[in-house]
C-alpha cells in the first residue's frame, strides 16, 4: 500500500486518538431537503469505521446551516471528542 500514499503498516498514525477519514466518489450526492442541488462527493468516516462516525461533505454547510439540520445528540458528542 506505500505505493498507494499509503504509509507503511508498521507506521501508525492513530497512536490511540480517533482520527477522520475523507472518502471520494465518483458521482454526486444530492440535497436531501433541496431539490437539483449538489452537496458533494465525499464522505467523512471515523478511522474506526462508519459505525462510529460518518457524515457527507456539505453537512454543515448545506444542512447545518443552510436548512438548520439539528445533528443528533450522539453526533454532537462524537465532535465534542475532538479538541
Amino acid at each position: 500500500l506505500e505505493g498507494l500514499g499509503m504509509p507503511p503498516a508498521e507506521c501508525s498514525l492513530d497512536q490511540g486518538l480517533p482520527s477522520v477519514r475523507l472518502l471520494r466518489y465518483r458521482g454526486l450526492a444530492w440535497s436531501r431537503v433541496e431539490e437539483g442541488v449538489v452537496v458533494g462527493s465525499a464522505e467523512f468516516e471515523d478511522s474506526r469505521g462508519r459505525q462510529v462516525a460518518c457524515w457527507p461533505d456539505g453537512f454543515s454547510e448545506h444542512y447545518i446551516l443552510g436548512h438548520d439540520v439539528v445533528p443528533s445528540d450522539r453526533f454532537l458528542e462524537y465532535v465534542r471528542g475532538f479538541d
